[in-house]
């Protein structure tokens, strides 16, 4: 049976783009025929199995592909020819060929001093189930501070706190879902959003600093469970991952 996507998700999957702005200018300059007629809406709903053409060249779309990295620091999450990114990493898996390496995107963002783990997918429904705040998928992340933390600092996180919005400047109010005392300057912390830069400035709006950050854990899933051995990625599926997410895996 085949499946629906959005038509923008299905040109990504084609591997022909890099970017989904790319493929959404593509749309919207009425180059995009679907089953026979001019479609210039990105978000137009196809399936697997609608024949999609550009300039009358039919595309196909590659296999659902799934990719868990442990992100170094010092490497951002857009694809980027002057800087060091995590499609570095992915361009040097010879398991995934150049078509699928372009339909690949991070579920998220990580900063560029932020490590830990990170997906890399090229489906759609799955980046939304883990980044909409309305599914309540838990983000852990390990926060090494500058100053000591006190028990007024963590009731305060977790009762909420405003912060403001890079691009808008609209303030927030976002709290920790969970939290855990590591040592006196550091925290686990579990947030169930991902806005830009959220958690250092929680700190920084309860009177601290971020030093260091790392990201531990997406769902029940947690990075010392990952058999990364001494690669920075995991190749697996979609199957697997729901397991280890969920913390259904069964074990043995």
């Amino acid at each position: 049976m085949s499946k629906k996507l959005r038509l923008r998700s299905f040109l990504m999957r084609s591997g022909r783009f890099s970017r989904s702005s790319e493929a959404g200018h593509e749309i919207k300059s009425g180059n995009v025929e679907v089953d026979g007629t001019i479609v210039r809406n990105p978000e137009y709903s196809v399936r697997t199995s609608s024949v999609i053409k550009i300039s009358g060249k039919e595309l196909d779309i590659v296999p659902l592909t799934y990719v868990i990295l442990n992100k170094q620091k010092g490497t951002i999450c857009q694809k980027s020819s002057g800087e060091k990114t995590v499609y570095d990493v992915i361009s040097r898996i010879q398991k995934i060929d150049q078509k699928t390496r372009n339909s690949l995107f991070t579920v998220g963002r990580l900063d560029r001093d932020t490590k830990g783990l990170l997906i890399v997918t090229n489906d759609g429904k799955l980046e939304r189930m883990l980044t909409r705040k309305e599914n309540h998928v838990i983000k852990t992340y390990e926060a090494g501070l500058k100053g000591t933390v006190s028990e007024n600092d963590l009731e305060t996180l977790k009762k909420g706190l405003g912060i403001a919005d890079d691009d808008t400047g609209k303030t927030f109010i976002v709290r920790a879902i969970t939290l855990k005392r590591l040592g006196e300057k550091t925290i686990e912390i579990g947030i169930d959003e991902g806005r830009k830069r959220q958690i250092k400035k929680m700190f920084e709006a309860a009177g601290n600093e971020v030093v260091s950050l790392k990201r531990t854990g997406i769902g029940k899933m947690r990075i010392e469970d990952v058999p990364f051995g001494k690669k920075q990625y995991v190749i697996t599926d979609k199957k697997y991952l729901d397991s280890i997410i969920s913390g259904k895996e069964k074990k043995g």
